[in-house]
């Protein structure tokens, strides 16, 4: 067979490969006869995940829950049970078949799955070796294998899957010098540097490599209390520290005797045991919160509302990535809303209701496209309110009310179909109402009370907003007769 140089291109039936393509379908066509014909367009992306799959349904022998019935023909493969796909390019990232009372055994197919992030295979009777493949996977991070029946040497190639933070081999019959050996070997590789966690034996044995930068050359092996994260295990003690004053001694239980994950407040992935949410909301904790929460880099939900947090919110929370739901209200915070917290584009709520921060909204918080929730209200916020907030197309609550805002209302918010909660009250905004936000007809809450607004309110405003529970318009200078929709136009 004669190829084509690399960086040309192929046309087949109509179809244009470019060099990319083109390798890929060679790369599929070594294991094919010469007779074969060029794979259809939905083979070129994904057709190695698929057949990888396959393979390995082949090798489970006892499948008693029926988990893989649906590892068929008749459904795409990022839709059978226990699989998660990239959303756009349909590459298996996530094997996920915990505890499915499966047996069988590990095909070196899977070294072919070469998108995976982790791979979750714990509790089951998986026997055989872990195949060399497996040192393939370049992008995983997570390597879940515990409870099982494997056995044979650790692969020493695993050393290739430099992204590996979670590597769990509990409870399995692996020897001891196979451990220490692999332990060895990975504590002095140079391309491993992320370890977070390993697990060993039958409970008999817990290593936890130190890889971070900040840990000594000579730490070698740590206590129990550093199994899940020691960055986040200390970020909370200092959390602790800047509580004065406790009266329902919730940080009581933030001690030494119980693994950090059990702490009031404090729920942690499973497998990872790094902090996913810190929700002491209502707990009448008085203090200020330190920078070092910015270390607690797993965190999607920070809930400390109706305290009394006093100080600023620190500028290391932008460090927070995938941060979605951040609650700060009810509290004494003041100082300027944080710049950088325009890193945190996974925000989806984002509440400083009843504050004292000051200052205009930052700019660079336009980037939180995926905002549902924004309230601001109840603070000493000034300027005027940007037209940015119009593209956030998925916003249901918008409370900006009893600040210092200024200027008009802008035109951009008619964007937000979305939009169920509308409070602008107690400002001092000026011009008149925008009729084009009259179409969004969700709006069940509208408060525009005690502010410098002009203009006549169109007398069928019931029927504009038919799902108006609640309207307040009071204390500004509307002319005309006050449209009647049964809910008045008191000051709000």
């Amino acid at each position: 067979m004669k190829y084509l140089p690399v960086a040309s291109a192929l046309l087949i039936g109509g179809l244009t490969l470019t060099s990319v393509t083109l390798q890929q379908v060679l790369c599929m066509m070594r294991t094919c006869p010469e007779s074969a014909a060029f794979p259809s367009p939905t083979l070129l992306g994904n057709e190695s995940d698929r057949l990888a799959l396959l393979d390995f349904k082949k090798r489970i022998t006892e499948d008693p829950l029926s988990v893989m019935s649906s590892w068929n023909h008749s459904i795409h493969f990022c839709s059978w049970v226990g699989i998660t796909c990239h959303r756009a390019t349909q590459r298996v990232l996530i094997p996920d078949l915990e505890d499915k009372q499966l047996v069988g055994s590990i095909p070196p197919s899977i070294g072919n799955l070469t998108c995976l992030i982790e791979i979750s295979l714990g509790i089951n009777k998986f026997h055989g070796e872990i195949p060399q493949e497996l040192g393939r996977l370049r992008t995983l991070k997570s390597l879940n294998l515990s409870f099982n029946s494997l056995g044979g040497k650790i692969p020493i190639n695993m050393s290739h899957c430099t992204q590996l933070r979670f590597f769990d081999l509990f409870s399995n019959p692996h020897k001891i010098m196979d451990v220490m050996k692999i332990a060895f070997t990975i504590k002095h590789s140079h391309t491993i540097r992320n370890l977070v966690l390993l697990k060993f034996l039958r409970g008999f044995i817990l290593l936890v490599l130190c890889m971070i930068s900040t840990c000594p050359e000579s730490a070698t092996f740590t206590s129990f209390t550093l199994l899940g994260n020691e960055s986040d295990r200390l970020a909370l003690l200092d959390f602790k520290k800047r509580i004065t004053e406790d009266p329902l001694s919730v940080m009581s239980s933030w001690n030494h005797s119980v693994h950090f994950c059990s702490w009031v407040g404090i729920t942690c992935h499973r497998a990872t045991e790094r902090v996913l949410i810190l929700d002491l909301e209502d707990k009448q904790l008085v203090g200020s919160i330190p920078p070092s929460i910015g270390n607690l880099t797993c965190l999607i939900e920070i809930s400390l509302g109706i305290n009394k947090f006093h100080g600023e919110i620190p500028q290391e929370l932008g460090r927070l990535r995938t941060l979605e739901s951040l609650n700060l209200s009810f509290n004494s915070l003041g100082g300027k809303i944080p710049t950088n917290m325009s890193h945190c584009t996974q925000l989806r709520f984002f509440d400083l209701l009843s504050n004292k921060f000051i200052g205009s909204i930052p700019s660079q918080l336009s980037s939180w496209l995926s905002l549902t929730v924004l309230q601001l209200g109840g603070n000493n916020l000034s300027g005027t309110i940007p037209c940015w907030i119009g593209n956030f197309s998925s916003l249901r609550s918008l409370r900006l009310g009893s600040n210092n805002f200024q200027g008009s209302i802008p035109n951009e918010f008619a964007h937000i179909t979305t939009l169920k909660i509308f409070i602008v009250g107690e400002n001092n905004l000026s011009g008149m109402f925008p009729s084009s936000i009259y179409n969004i007809s969700s709006i069940y809450k509208l408060s525009v009370a005690r502010n410098q607004l002009h203009g006549q309110l169109p007398p069928n405003l019931g029927i504009l907003f038919p799902n108006l529970v609640a309207f307040y318009c009071g204390n500004n200078n509307f002319t005309g007769n006050i449209p009647h929709v049964g809910y008045g136009c008191d000051e709000g």
